[in-house]
């Protein structure tokens, strides 16, 4: 299975393409956030939403709960994508990923993106000020999900959602 979500490319083959923007989504979240940035972006910019193994339309694939095997999934399966000019954006958990997979290219002598953006994340020297909620029990873990996103997961313990935030945030 492809790591980037094919439905969500520009199809316009008729374009000249000056940069390649790679996209991560947040933990919890699937590559359909980011289906409208096509039609928001200059044509020249082919825009790729990654879809992480066990979200979205990879539903059936496991979930990762490190960071480092994530991200060298990543680097690898996204390795069409680094030829030319191209930019990595990751929002929350997709800013550590996108940070990562830049570090990792440099460390191993490729060429990194052109632009690296992050958001919904602090730097990675700065110190956490909250605890981590992913080793905590299931019933607090559903209090911390309500508290940050509302209450469209109560009662739900046994929720595909729950699964894939659980394992995203132990990354």
């Amino acid at each position: 299975m492809s790591a980037v979500s094919n439905s969500h490319l520009i199809q316009n083959q008729n374009r000249q393409i000056t940069h390649r923007l790679v996209l991560f989504p947040y933990a919890g979240g699937s590559a359909s956030i980011y289906r409208k940035w096509d039609n928001k972006l200059p044509s020249s910019i082919a825009v790729h939403a990654v879809e992480l193994p066990g979200h979205g339309n990879r539903l059936n694939e496991p979930l990762f709960n490190r960071v480092e095997p994530l991200v060298q999934s990543m680097a690898k399966a996204l390795k069409p994508y680094w030829e030319g000019s191209y930019v990595l954006f990751g929002h929350s958990m997709g800013a550590i990923i996108s940070f990562e997979v830049a570090h990792l290219l440099r460390r191993e002598s490729k060429r990194g993106p052109a632009h690296l953006f992050l958001s919904g994340r602090p730097c990675p020297h700065l110190t956490r000020k909250e605890p981590p909620t992913y080793d905590l029990p299931r019933t607090r873990v559903h209090r911390r999900i309500e508290t940050l996103a509302g209450n469209s997961e109560r009662g739900s313990g046994t929720s595909g959602a729950y699964v894939r935030l659980k394992s995203d945030t132990s990354c």
